[in-house]
């Protein structure tokens, strides 16, 4: 499902990864408004 979220991640070569970045962050988002429609839905 989800990959864990770690530090090594997102680094490559000693330099951050912007897409690295980018797609946790979006993975996070999704998984929070994912998470939010379903506590509303079920309540």
């Amino acid at each position: 499902m989800f990959q864990g979220f770690s530090i090594e991640a997102f680094y490559m070569n000693g330099d951050l990864n912007p897409m690295a970045v980018v797609s946790k962050a979006a993975e996070a988002v999704i998984a929070l408004g994912t998470l939010y429609i379903h506590s509303n839905t079920s309540a």
